[in-house]
């Protein structure tokens, strides 16, 4: 009787540790990749920008993209730049390498360039950029796991003095505009670790997360799941309509201060009369009426 409690005291003990040398493995980052996401294009006569100016630092700079190639002179992912000092962006060089700078004064500016990273791909990937305030160091990820390490002791805690932009920047010419796609941006106050980044690639979350857009098929705005209410909002920059007006008599043309357009897109300048000449009947366009400087510095090319 005692050997048959012994043997079935046994094989209890055999059957509970085989049930436990088959539970599943922990799921890794690369594993969370997925093969398909839906994402948004930029372009230059448009910009993807936040209604309000958040006077924080952005320690930790987190994006869904997709991007085989980068145009000569690189192309902007995140940025407050444009018109204004302190700023802070993030860019593609056009090796794929990310590049974080800081614009401290119009003379000063920090960069920062993860020269082991080429991001250049088909495929989706997620990035993340880390600011790791207590080792004074910065990080770059790429799909959950570190990819580079730059040491940055002197770099500062930059207020933006412009409202973020995605995929474009504030500029009259924007022409820095990512050339790929982009699914998803999630931005901090805080440096986030590495499981937290893992944690991200499904949701972000946490006290201090500043914006947070899932782009999608995104035509005009998007909604920040941050809670903060801070909505990125399409701006078209080169023209803008009165619509619907059904009984109007005739129609201005008015045409703003164009001495961005004649410093730095000459070649383009004549796309605003274009249109004017393009809809003078259908609008009935009987006036042109301009409001501004017409060139920068009054040189013989402007």
């Amino acid at each position: 009787m005692t050997m048959k409690r012994v043997l079935c005291a046994l094989f209890t003990v055999l059957c509970l540790w085989g049930c436990g040398a088959q539970t599943e493995p922990e799921t890794t980052a690369q594993e969370m990749v997925p093969a398909q996401r839906s994402g948004i294009a930029f372009e230059s006569g448009s910009a993807w920008r936040t209604r309000d100016t958040v006077q924080q630092p952005m320690d930790t700079m987190e994006l869904w993209l997709q991007v085989s190639q980068v145009k000569e002179g690189g192309e902007v992912l995140l940025t407050t730049y444009g018109n204004g000092t302190p700023y802070v962006e993030l860019v593609l060089s056009e090796e794929g390498s990310p590049v974080l700078r800081q614009g401290l004064t119009s003379e000063q500016a920090l960069e920062y360039s993860f020269k082991a990273v080429d991001v250049r791909s088909e495929q989706w990937a997620h990035l993340a950029i880390v600011r790791d305030r207590e080792a004074g160091k910065l990080l770059c990820y790429v799909n959950g796991e570190c990819m580079d390490t730059i040491t940055a002791n002197h770099m500062s805690d930059v207020l933006p003095v412009r409202p973020l932009c995605v995929g474009s920047d504030h500029t009259a010419s924007n022409q820095r505009y990512f050339g790929g796609k982009i699914s998803s941006v999630a931005v901090f106050a805080g440096s986030r670790s590495a499981q937290q980044i893992k944690a991200d690639m499904v949701k972000p979350e946490g006290e201090d997360l500043l914006y947070y857009y899932e782009l999608g098929e995104a035509a005009a705005t998007a909604a920040d799941l941050s809670g903060n209410s801070r909505e990125l909002v399409k701006s078209v920059r080169w023209f803008s309509e009165k619509e619907p007006v059904r009984d109007y008599a005739y129609a201005f043309a008015v045409i703003g201060d164009t001495q961005t357009v004649a410093i730095n897109d000459p070649d383009q300048y004549h796309l605003i009369t274009d249109y004017i000449l393009e809809n003078v009947q259908a609008k009935n366009i009987r006036f042109v009426m301009g409001l501004g400087d017409i060139t920068d510095d009054n040189t013989d090319l402007e």
